[in-house]
């Protein structure tokens, strides 16, 4: 997989995380299947281990750029892949004033652009 078929896929499933509760049960239930429905395919003998970050968590990405908590989760990603145990990180939804996120809201994590909220290690 490349490296922008990796992150295509990891803000897909962000989103799908932030927006769908019945998806979120399936990662909490069956990490490997659930990513595999958003194209993370984990091998066989690959253990995953999914860390979930909540609201208000200290985000050692604050002041840098979103691309910095997605090469920290691919490299994460990666190293995990040839230890045999993958971790993926699942920071919390961003939140709005309306407390929920907007189309536009949306529309920017699809585009890749993820709201500073990615605290990824």
């Amino acid at each position: 997989m490349s490296s922008n078929e990796f992150r295509e896929q990891y803000l897909q499933l962000l989103v799908k995380d932030w927006t769908d509760e019945g998806f979120g049960a399936r990662v909490d239930a069956d990490a490997k299947g659930a990513l595999a429905e958003v194209g993370i395919v984990i091998p066989d003998g690959v253990d995953v281990e999914v860390i979930r970050h909540g609201q208000g968590e200290v985000n050692p990405y604050e002041g840098k750029s979103n691309e910095a908590a997605l090469d920290a989760q691919e490299a994460i990603f990666e190293a995990g892949l040839k230890s045999g145990k993958v971790q993926i990180h699942l920071p919390a939804a961003p939140s709005t004033e309306e407390g929920i996120l907007s189309e536009s809201d949306l529309s920017e994590v699809a585009a890749g652009e993820v709201p500073c909220c990615c605290c990824c290690c």
